[in-house]
């Protein structure tokens, strides 16, 4: 699912979010974290020795890119005349956070990664 999710669903949402984000900074970069993610997930899907690292690299970029966004936006809001935050606005940039968290940690303990990939204990390759 979490290569599916690079190769297929991540290409969409860059291709949204260029027709739907006026922040042309932030379309930039979600393209680029998206190449990105594009790359790792095929390197996942052939089975290439560092293909978990750099998913990982990609998933800690992904988890970067929402708190900053997060960060950004609560800081822009909260300054608007008489504006509080609510959950609607803020829930996306959590559920990036979160995600990404979940995702990192599977690919850093699961058995079944090191086991497909050659690691040692599932802990990945390296530190990243």
């Amino acid at each position: 699912m979490f290569t599916l999710s690079l190769i297929l669903f991540k290409p969409a949402l860059i291709i949204v979010s260029f027709y739907n984000h006026f922040e042309p900074v932030n379309a930039i970069i979600s393209a680029a974290i998206g190449g990105y993610g594009i790359y790792a997930g095929i390197e996942l899907l052939v089975v290439k020795p560092h293909a978990v690292r750099d998913a990982k690299r990609y998933l800690l970029l992904v988890f970067a890119h929402n708190l900053l966004l997060l960060v950004l936006a609560l800081s822009v809001i909260s300054f608007g005349p008489d504006r509080k935050v609510t959950g609607s606005e803020v829930m996306p940039f959590f559920r990036g956070l979160l995600s990404a968290g979940l995702w990192r940690s599977y690919l850093r303990r699961s058995k079944r990664v090191a086991a497909t990939y050659g690691l040692q204990s599932g802990s990945g390759s390296g530190r990243t």
